[in-house]
């Protein structure tokens, strides 16, 4: 893909990521989808890649990430965006919740960045195509978009784009599932994100239903209450791939909206019946 010629950005000077990236040059962690060797991962080492991207034009903007997308299993193997790019840094003014209420009983809570003064989120600036951004934005069902103030590890300030999640849908009080917020901790170690925020991850509780339980039937029941929705959605979307997302944006309104009410009737319904009778399927505690 064509490259900016003459920019160069650098990672983390703290975690021994200060290289500089030249115009040809693409960085990764070593050990993620992007590379390929002999040699074990070592966390920190970065190496090159001939190409990044692939869509044929040129990065345009930062994307901040500080949830899965971290992980680089998910941006590039589940999102398939290869940014030309990327560089751990710092939002300051904001803190990481996990608030989004998702599945009770199978995945609780989702990661949303809130404003907080005094508060920062660490987590890694992706520079990507306007097409990749539209992408990720795509695939992030409900979320709104923020301008925010990045600050990355060897002091560079710039602008990027991130997601939030419209307050008045946030619910307070819920854990991430097991699967989720390894993920995130997965990713963190992968950019050698600054040691107390790894420590903030790894000691971040999560939401494990106990085997052979009654909230093993309450998931089955989360589930089901979601399946037609979500059939609906990957349908549309893979229709919306074929036609290179050209999605109205009414449609993607309509979705967000569709997602939100039947999240919410999952969620009264677990409050109202099955909290009682099968426990709580949103709390680690």
């Amino acid at each position: 893909m064509l490259l900016l010629n003459g920019m160069s950005a650098h990672v983390s000077a703290r975690s021994g990521l200060g290289v500089g990236l030249g115009s040809k040059d693409c960085f990764y962690p070593q050990g993620s989808l992007l590379v390929t060797g002999s040699k074990p991962a070592r966390r920190g080492r970065l190496v090159r890649r001939d190409t990044c991207g692939g869509d044929g034009v040129r990065a345009d903007l930062y994307y901040f990430a500080y949830g899965s997308n971290l992980n680089t299993k998910v941006i590039v193997g589940r999102r398939g965006v290869k940014a030309e790019r990327a560089k751990p840094c710092v939002v300051d003014g904001y803190s990481l919740e996990f608030s989004i209420p998702g599945l009770p009983y199978l995945e609780p809570a989702f990661a949303t960045v809130v404003e907080s003064e005094g508060e920062e989120v660490h987590g890694v600036a992706y520079f990507v195509t306007t097409q990749q951004w539209e992408m990720i934005k795509f695939t992030e069902t409900g979320y709104d978009i923020a301008e925010v103030d990045c600050r990355s590890y060897t002091g560079e300030t710039f602008k990027a784009h991130t997601l939030t999640f419209p307050k008045a849908q946030l619910r307070k009080g819920l854990s991430p599932s097991q699967r989720y917020i390894e993920l995130i901790r997965e990713g963190a170690f992968e950019w050698n994100l600054a040691p107390h925020w790894q420590r903030k991850l790894a000691l971040e509780s999560a939401y494990v239903a106990l085997q052979g339980s009654s909230q093993q039937v309450g998931a089955a029941v989360s589930v089901g209450s979601v399946l037609p929705l979500a059939f609906a959605i990957v349908l549309g979307r893979a229709a919306s791939q074929v036609l290179g997302f050209r999605e109205e944006t009414n449609q993607k309104e309509q979705v967000s909206l569709l997602t939100a009410d039947l999240t919410k009737r999952t969620w009264d319904l677990h409050d109202i019946v099955f909290k009682s009778i099968l426990g709580d399927g949103g709390s680690a505690s």
